[in-house]
């Protein structure tokens, strides 16, 4: 996924960015946390997303955390948050990184 930002405040590689669909009329609330992976220039940026993105539609604004995205321990949760890949009693989903 490519996000736009003015060339002076492109975020640095591996920094996470939140889409959410604030101001959109979808059909439920959207909250994807992407990664930055390459810098294309122009002020774009080539990111991969953390968990789906169905729903999500061109002109949502993405917001920086200016922090690398945190993989280790807890992969689907850059920002703080409940995790929502568990199973029922509490376990983690498997998944491959």
């Amino acid at each position: 996924m490519d996000v736009q930002f003015s060339e002076a405040a492109l975020p640095p590689i591996y920094s996470a960015l939140r889409v959410t669909s604030e101001g959109f009329t979808v059909p439920q609330p959207l909250d994807v946390i992407l990664e930055v992976e390459q810098q294309l220039g122009e002020g774009r940026v080539r990111c991969v997303a953390m968990e789906p993105t169905e729903g999500m539609v061109r002109g949502m604004k993405a917001r920086g955390s200016r922090r690398p995205h945190n993989r280790a321990g807890r992969p689907w949760d850059a920002w703080p948050r409940a995790q929502r890949h568990r199973q029922p009693g509490g376990q983690a989903w498997p998944c491959a990184v």
